[in-house]
């Protein structure tokens, strides 16, 4: 490892994540940020391929058929009015903004 660095898991000094003894318990803590569900990461999620346009969903002005990237409106209160979050599951933030999430992005 090199100076200053350390696991983003664990947060240790003498290993990576690769090599972390938590990586377990952490991969399985996972929320994927496309069927919500945990134990994967939208890298691996099992419905990616069944994303179409009709299912996509705008957090900024709360319409269907296009993405938060992709929306015609201007952006209003930080883009995330109709986000809704899967830590607390209120409406208007997401869990990286999460006031009830003390573990960083992912609930431990």
């Amino acid at each position: 490892m090199k100076p200053g660095e350390s696991c983003y898991i664990c947060k240790a000094k003498d290993h990576i994540a690769k090599l972390c003894p938590q990586k377990a318990e952490w991969e399985k803590n996972k929320i994927c940020l496309l069927c919500r569900r945990r134990g994967h990461s939208l890298k691996n999620c099992p419905n990616k391929d069944e994303e179409t346009d009709e299912k996509k969903f705008c957090y900024n002005c709360g319409e269907a058929g296009h993405s938060l990237s992709n929306c015609p409106q201007p952006l209003q209160d930080g883009g995330t009015k109709f986000a809704s979050c899967f830590i607390c599951n209120e409406r208007g933030h997401l869990s990286k903004n999460c006031p009830k999430n003390t573990h960083g992005i992912y609930p431990k």
